[in-house]
Order: C-alpha cells, then structure tokens, then sequence
C-alpha cells in the first residue's frame, strides 16, 4: 500500500504473497486455540478503531506521511497472533474499500 504500482517484480509479488498466506494461516489456527468468544468484539472493534485512526496522517520530512501504528497497538491489547489476524481484515477492508471505490470513480470519470 505505500509503494508504486509496478514497484515489485512479479516473482517477488507472488513470493510475498505464498509468506503472508502462510503468516495468517497460523496466526488464524494460533488464536483459534488461544482465544475464547470474549475476545473476538474486543478484536473487532480493535480493527476498527485502527482502520480508522490510520486516516489521520500527519506530516513527515520530505513531502511524505505518517500515520498510527496500528500493528504495535494491537498486539499490545492482544498478543501477536490477534493483531496479524486485525491487520489482515484492515488490509481487506482497506482494499475492496479505497481500490474498488478509486478504480470506480477513475472509469466513471475518464472513460
């Protein structure tokens, strides 16, 4: 999400695809086995308030941005494994929200 379009080859785009697939697979069976139903609101509303609190950016050197860091926040409240499985939904949401809507809103007005 803060690199180029065409930035990363396609061996390597595929092979960061295979590691993280991987990542989440056992981050999902590590908290299947740690956590009980108490915990999941706690998660979504973690996801949430990340997601959210993300939008906020603020100025760094060097024409760029910043913004929270939602990884350390979440695996504070929760532990490793719960914070990859928070960031994963972030990252879902984030793309189906912003990629879908800006691809819509590029064909609606240039074509």
């Amino acid at each position: 999400m803060h690199i180029p379009d065409g930035f990363l080859s396609p061996p390597i785009f595929a092979g960061m695809w295979i590691i993280a697939i991987l990542i989440i697979g056992y981050a999902v069976k590590k908290t299947n086995k740690k956590l009980g139903d108490k915990h999941v609101p706690l998660m979504g509303v973690l996801a949430a308030f990340i997601f959210a609190a993300q939008m906020l950016n603020t100025p760094v050197t060097g024409g760029t941005s910043g913004h929270m860091l939602g990884g350390v926040l979440a695996a504070i409240f929760l532990g490793p494994f719960c914070s990859i499985n928070c960031y994963g939904v972030r990252f879902y949401c984030a793309g189906n929200i912003f990629c879908r809507w800006w691809d819509y809103f590029i064909r609606s007005k240039y074509i």
